[in-house]
């Protein structure tokens, strides 16, 4: 069959990507993994300068819902592995986390591995990122991370550089490591250019809003300071003399931020096969619902895709938006704790 359809009407091609469905939900695939590949059809068709609004239609509609599971399936799958999604951590944890391996740590080797490692788990956390966005890749993988030269860092008070007053500095660049201290830097903004769901164009502002975004800005300048990381190379990396004198570069990994994670949950005795790097992009979430935060707010910290507002994710220059621990600030709301965590873990699911 030629791979466009163009012999056929639209009904009739609605009807040959239903029966896909069909045959995929017959073979036991259900939710999404019977109809995935849309996107994928929908994405060819536009590059071609296909109609693709027949896979629009009601019909198509009508039968990407009944690949649902039904309630005795879906049951099964939630008791199952398969079913068991990964529990939010808390801002507390990352609290400990930051005992642990920034606090006293020095900006050797591994001193820096440990920096780097709790900074990326704290800034997953406030705002709510994917792990590509802050980890290596892994091989043939595509490259989402974030650069260093992505930060950009805006000042109370203007430094010269070459003859110039300077009120925003990039990160990666010289004036970033011989320039700024972090009592100068009122905020910075991270302007990603990619992300796994697609281009993005989308600035988010880290303040001082709250003590505790106050503490990771500062944190975040002084680790862009002496990590040593280049304008196009990943914010969250470093360069460090190696034991033989060497000077290597070291970009931080999926399982360094996943393990120190486990590592910490272990020392507050719950089951560390619960939680992975995705708690944390939970833990934003669900800390902004508690404190009050705006569904618009939350959408734009994580870059979700609100359902009445398709542009908001790709063209959305809003900066401003307020992450969880800009959110600290509100008052008379209580922020989730360990024993709220614990609650889950345990399957405590009255309270």
């Amino acid at each position: 069959m030629e791979p466009f359809l163009q012999k056929l009407t639209d009904t009739e091609k609605a009807t040959v990507l239903c029966n896909m469905f069909r045959l995929r939900y017959a073979d036991g695939k259900r939710e999404k993994t019977a109809h995935w590949m849309v996107a994928a059809i929908k994405k060819h068709f536009a590059m071609s300068h296909m109609s693709i609004g027949w896979m629009d239609l009601p019909m198509v509609t009508m039968a990407r819902k009944a690949c649902r599971r039904s309630p005795i399936e879906n049951r099964a799958y939630v008791k199952g592995e398969e079913g068991k999604a990964k529990l939010p951590v808390w801002q507390g944890l990352l609290d400990k986390m930051r005992d642990r391996l920034w606090t006293s740590q020095d900006w050797q080797r591994n001193g820096m591995d440990n920096r780097m490692v709790y900074l990326a788990a704290m800034y997953s956390f406030d705002l709510a990122t994917r792990a590509s966005e802050v980890t290596a890749p892994a091989k043939d993988a595509n490259d989402h991370s974030i650069w260093a030269e992505e930060f950009e860092f805006s000042l109370y008070n203007p430094v010269l550089i070459g003859g110039r007053r300077v009120f925003r500095v990039k990160g990666g660049s010289y004036a970033m490591s011989h320039y700024v201290v972090s009592d100068n830097v009122e905020n910075i903004s991270v302007r990603a250019y990619t992300h796994k769901v697609g281009t993005v164009n989308h600035s988010k502002l880290i303040g001082r809003r709250s003590a505790e975004e106050r503490r990771f800005l500062e944190d975040l300048v002084a680790f862009a300071i002496r990590s040593g990381a280049g304008p196009q190379e990943p914010f969250f990396s470093r360069w460090a003399k190696q034991p033989n004198g060497q000077v290597k570069h070291r970009k931080c990994q999926s399982k360094m931020v996943s393990g120190a994670i486990k590592e910490t949950i272990a020392l507050e005795g719950l089951d560390p096969a619960k939680f992975a790097f995705h708690s944390l992009r939970k833990a934003s979430v669900t800390q902004m619902n508690a404190l009050g935060v705006s569904k618009e707010d939350v959408n734009n910290r994580g870059n979700y895709a609100a359902e009445s507002k398709v542009p908001d994710t790709t063209y959305n220059h809003f900066s401003s938006a307020v992450g969880p621990l800009a959110a600290n600030r509100n008052q008379g709301r209580t922020r989730p704790g360990r024993e709220d965590i614990a609650k889950l873990a345990n399957n405590d699911w009255r309270l």
